[in-house]
């Protein structure tokens, strides 16, 4: 598990890698002081929830790689801030079919662009709303 301060005085932090370190758990409050995080990777991990507060400050994301996990629900009201969001990647974990669809039907309604990567699937919203 990672302390909650441990990236405190790295305020300026635009690209975090958190790949493959057996992590279980991210506390909602990990990323509050990165507001400047335009790319985050947790893939490879061992992640089984994700609190839909967790990247709440992280306003300015373009990319987010929560691929290779054990999530099997995700709210998608986790990245209603997420304006910029370009990238979710969401592969190779155990979501429901229902939480795909609710995935899908949510960003599709508040990304400008976004691609989402479900599995064997591949959404590009850009394309779709056009």
């Amino acid at each position: 598990m990672l302390e909650n301060n441990i990236f405190d005085y790295f305020t300026k932090l635009e690209h975090l890698f958190l790949q493959r370190n057996k992590l279980k758990y991210i506390d909602p409050e990990f990323f509050k002081k990165l507001v400047k995080l335009t790319k985050i990777d947790l893939s490879h991990n061992a992640l089984t929830d994700i609190d839909p507060a967790t990247f709440k400050t992280n306003t300015k994301l373009e990319s987010l790689d929560i691929s290779d996990n054990k999530l099997t629900i995700i709210n998608p009201l986790t990245f209603e801030k997420l304006a910029t969001l370009f990238r979710l990647g969401l592969s190779k974990n155990q979501l429901t079919k229902q939480t795909e669809e609710a995935l899908v039907s949510t960003l599709q309604k508040t990304c400008n662009v976004c691609i989402l990567e479900l599995n064997d699937k591949k959404y590009d919203f850009a394309t779709m709303n056009n």
